[in-house]
């Protein structure tokens, strides 16, 4: 409980005061900013043992109706006493009230499960010390500890070798303590290597909920990278550090955490929220140094791991999706839609156009071993050719194979929004078929368009707005690759047999 003097101090706006060390506030802003981000009205009831009830009040409409910033401060009112008498649990304490709540809240339902696990990661040092831990509840539900990192696992499994050898299944440790010195203190490093969901099957999804593994289903930020705690609280969950940690799926189960205590605090230019930081440039390459390796052996053994399912499957997902396509129409470079004349000249002057386009597109894959066996694979059937790099880094290119006759389509790899798509279906042969069709319609569109004589059009002009459209469609893919990422990491499209 709180006496006069800290009841004032808990409401007054900015106070100064000498924080005890290890104290989790620091400017004096967090109970009236996080209170009024959610209703007008504060109420505060207060008790110390042996000592009378204390009220405080803090309105927005009596600030605004005044034009000055005042708290009602005073005894409990009537009209409030029950409620202190029967939510006390003793003669002490403090109850905190939020009123008028401010609109576009979310429904309590969809609240109260959101707090509850923010609550157990915030927190989960707190809960789980042996030494005078806390106990919070939310509702009638007490909270357990939820670790981030899963350590405890981590180091039960014990650390993680040759990524080709992880079986996809068991938590692994990366770092057992790295330091990483921010001048006036040293901050402590830790790392693991999760699970790979799809490796468990049917159990996918109740693995990535377990493991917390999709990003967060309220904010929809991804949750792999850093956990920064100040003084054993966590203050920023899920933190890349502006690119340090990379955005691919095959990130997805790298979880670290950086520790340090307040006198850190101007060093990372800690905000009033306590929420986000900023690394100086010396620390920042120091970390990167430090925690790339372990980044780069999560990311190899996550791939092995969907290799792997990928083999335990023995038909590829890219193999159906390449049979499915071959068997749609316009797989033809003869097929001429809308046209209703096809004499031997506009044959002739097509075939050029697609010669022409052919060449274009093999001057700008930048992937030689590929490239090298476009005309076999086309041979084989394959109607989909996935290479390492396209010329402006573009998503896709239309390709005529002019040796088969075959309209083909060629997807880079290595642009992220495909990157994310592909990784995020792994196990899942119905979205790759999905993707494929997309980028195959619009390849064949373009071919056709491009292949097509059109009275009052240049080749010229159509070439432009094709590679126009393919370089904004491509930037906007990049932005994308987040969300998509997300989205189709939902196990439900298998679940559900849209399969």
């Amino acid at each position: 409980g709180m006496d006069d003097d800290t009841l004032i101090g808990a409401v007054t706006l900015g106070t100064e005061r000498e924080y005890p060390q290890c104290s989790l506030g620091k400017f004096g802003l967090g109970l009236k900013s996080a209170g009024l981000s959610l209703g007008s009205e504060i109420i505060i009831l207060t008790q110390q043992s042996g000592a009378s009830p204390l009220y405080a009040r803090l309105s927005i409409a009596d600030i605004e109706d005044s034009g000055k910033y005042q708290i009602d401060l005073g005894d409990i009112p009537n009209e409030l006493a029950h409620i202190w008498e029967s939510n006390a649990a003793s003669e002490h304490g403090t109850i905190l009230m939020i009123r008028d709540l401010n609109e576009g809240q979310p429904s309590y339902s969809n609240f109260s499960k959101y707090l509850k696990h923010y609550c157990s990661v915030v927190f989960h040092q707190f809960i789980e010390r042996n030494e005078d831990p806390i106990e919070m509840i939310v509702g009638e539900s007490v909270l357990e500890p939820f670790d981030p990192l899963f350590l405890a696992e981590a180091q039960k499994h014990g650390t993680l070798g040759d990524p080709a050898s992880w079986d996809g299944k068991t938590v692994r440790l990366l770092l057992a303590d790295g330091p990483l010195d921010l001048g006036p203190s040293v901050a402590s490093i830790q790392a693991t290597h999760l699970v790979h969901p799809p490796t468990f099957g049917k159990d996918a999804k109740k693995a990535r909920e377990q493991y917390a593994i999709n990003p967060d289903e309220y904010t929809g930020r991804a949750r792999h990278g850093f956990y920064v705690y100040r003084n054993g609280r966590v203050i920023a969950l899920g933190e890349r550090f502006h690119g340090l940690i990379r955005n691919l799926t095959q990130n997805w189960a790298f979880r670290a955490r950086l520790m340090f205590d307040e006198s850190a605090d101007e060093v990372l230019s800690l905000d009033v929220k306590k929420r986000h930081l900023l690394l100086p440039r010396a620390q920042r390459a120091n970390l990167k140094s430090l925690i790339t390796p372990f980044q780069k052996k999560s990311i190899e053994a996550w791939t092995e791991a969907g290799e792997a399912l990928k083999r335990k499957m023995g038909e590829t997902k890219e193999d159906t999706a390449n049979e499915n396509i071959a068997n749609t129409v316009v797989a033809s470079l003869d097929y001429m839609p809308g046209v209703t004349s096809q004499d031997d000249a506009s044959k002739t002057a097509r075939r050029e156009s697609q010669q022409k386009i052919s060449k274009q597109t093999r001057e700008a894959i930048q992937d030689s071993k590929a490239l090298e066996k476009l005309d076999e694979e086309a041979e084989e059937g394959d109607v989909v050719i996935q290479v390492d790099g396209i010329r402006g880094n573009a998503m896709w290119m239309p390709y005529p194979a002019i040796s088969t006759g075959k309209a083909e389509t060629i997807i880079n790899r290595l642009h992220s929004w495909v990157a994310e798509a592909y990784s995020a279906s792994e196990g899942a042969p119905g979205i790759t078929l999905v993707l494929h069709h997309l980028f195959t319609i619009l390849a064949r569109a373009e071919l056709e368009v491009r292949s097509t004589q059109w009275p009052g059009i240049t080749p010229a002009q159509i070439e432009m707005v094709f590679d126009r459209f393919r370089r904004k469609v491509s930037a906007t893919g990049e932005d994308m690759a987040e969300y998509l990422a997300a989205a189709l990491a939902d196990d439900d499209m298998s679940d559900n047999g849209h399969e």
